[in-house]
C-alpha cells in the first residue's frame, strides 16, 4: 500500500509539501527509534486525501506528512530506522557529531532550554516542554547546532561551486534547487525541501525555516555568492525575527562585498 499510495501522490509533491494525505498525528508514537507508522498503515488505507494531488500550494495545503511517508519508505527499502539511515548516510559522513534525532544523546551542556513569552504579561520564561515527537523525525526534530548545520551548508555550496557529487549529486542538487510549484501572489516559490528567493536586493537564495514550541531556526544559501548563514534560538515566540530580521540585517553587512565580486567577474 506505500508504493500505491506513494506513486498516487508523486515524490515531487510529497517533496514540496503541496498535499496533506493525513494529519501527522495520525502517526502513534510506539518506539522512539522507529517512525513506527504501523498502525497509522491502516490509518492511511481508510484515510481520503484532503486535496488532490497537484493542488496549488498555499499555507492551507502545506503539510509535513508527505515527508514522514517518505521517512517510512526510506526504512522499508534501507531495511534499517530512519534515524540510522540519516546517521550513516549524512551525520556521520559530514562530521555532524554534534546533532542527533535523540536528545538524550546530546551532552547536557550543549542542550539548549526552551524558552516561551507568557501570554498575558509578555514575560520571557523556561518551558518544561521539550518538543520530541518521534513520528516526526523525516520532517523535523534533529537536535543539531550552527556549528553542525554550517557543515550541511558548505557541503551544498562546495557540490554547487565544483559540481562534483557529494553525498547527492549535483544534478540531484539542481532539481532540489529549481522551482517545482509557485505559490499564486508570493514571490517566494518551492524546490525539493527548499524555499527560492528570486531578490533584486540579494540574488537568489534558497533556505528553510521551522519551529517548534521552544525554538526557531533558519538556514539560507545564497548559491551565486557563495554565502549562506544559520540563525537558531531557543524560543518560538521571536520566529519573525529570527526568520526575516535577524539573517537579512547580517547579510547587509557582507552584500557590498558580493557586488565587488560580480563587477570584478564582469
Amino acid at each position: 500500500e506505500l508504493s500505491i499510495v506513494a506513486d498516487s501522490l508523486g515524490d515531487d509533491t510529497l517533496l514540496n509539501y503541496a498535499v496533506s494525505k493525513v494529519d501527522v498525528n495520525d502517526f502513534p508514537d510506539k518506539n522512539k527509534d522507529m517512525i513506527y507508522f504501523r498502525i497509522g498503515e491502516i490509518k492511511l488505507k481508510n484515510k481520503k486525501l484532503k486535496f488532490a494531488p497537484g493542488v496549488d500550494l498555499s499555507h492551507k495545503t502545506y503539510s509535513n506528512s508527505g515527508y514522514n511517508l517518505l521517512g517510512l519508505i526510506i526504512e522499508r527499502v534501507s531495511g534499517t530506522t530512519f534515524s540510522n539511515y540519516m546517521d550513516e548516510n549524512l551525520l556521520h559522513p559530514l562530521g555532524m557529531d554534534k546533532s542527533s534525532f535523540f536528545i538524550d544523546s546530546i551532552p547536557e551542556n550543549r542542550r539548549s532550554t526552551p524558552h516561551k513569552k507568557g501570554w498575558i504579561f509578555g514575560k520571557i520564561k523556561k518551558s518544561n516542554y521539550y518538543p520530541d515527537i518521534p513520528q516526526d523525525k523525516p520532517c523535523g526534530n534533529l537536535n543539531s547546532c550552527s556549528i553542525d548545520l554550517c557543515k550541511w551548508m558548505l557541503h551544498n555550496l562546495e557540490i554547487y561551486n565544483t559540481k562534483e557529487t557529494g553525498l547527492i549529486s549535483a544534478s540531484t542538487q539542481s532539481t532540489m534547487w529549481t522551482t517545482q510549484e509557485k505559490i499564486k501572489g508570493y514571490s517566494t516559490s518551492i524546490g525539493l525541501g527548499w524555499w527560492i528567493v528570486e531578490s533584486k536586493e540579494y540574488g537568489t537564495y534558497l533556505f528553510h525555516v521551522g519551529n517548534d514550541p521552544g525554538f526557531s531556526g533558519t538556514l539560507i544559501i545564497s548559491p551565486q555568492n557563495n554565502f549562506g548563514i544559520v540563525v537558531l534560538s531557543n524560543g518560538m515566540y521571536n520566529m519573525n525575527q529570527v526568520w526575516n530580521d535577524i539573517p537579512f540585517e547580517i547579510i547587509d553587512l557582507f552584500k557590498n562585498n558580493w557586488n565587488k565580486q560580480i563587477r570584478l567577474a564582469k
